[in-house]
């Protein structure tokens, strides 16, 4: 998979959080903030595909974007999530 490159700036209490990840998952800054970047969007997919859940329009979100589901979630978890 090719990688695009992305820059951005941050504010002063983010970046010494991102350093602080970065010095206890031993790794580079890049590798952090990619890790971190990739939760983020699971996260937020996760969260959509709920709050889409809960307002009845998933069906049509699935059929659009088989990809809302990050990581073979399942609609058994949507389901489990969404009640809480």
């Amino acid at each position: 998979m090719s990688q695009k490159h992305v820059t951005t700036r941050v504010s002063e209490d983010l970046y010494e959080k991102i350093e602080r990840i970065q010095q206890e998952e031993q790794t580079d800054r890049s590798t952090a903030v990619k890790r971190l970047l990739e939760r983020g969007v699971g996260d937020w997919q996760i969260e959509t595909a709920v709050r889409r859940y809960r307002e009845g329009t998933i069906s049509q979100v699935v059929r659009q974007n088989s990809q809302m589901f990050p990581f073979g979630a399942s609609s058994t978890l949507l389901t489990s999530v969404a009640s809480k």
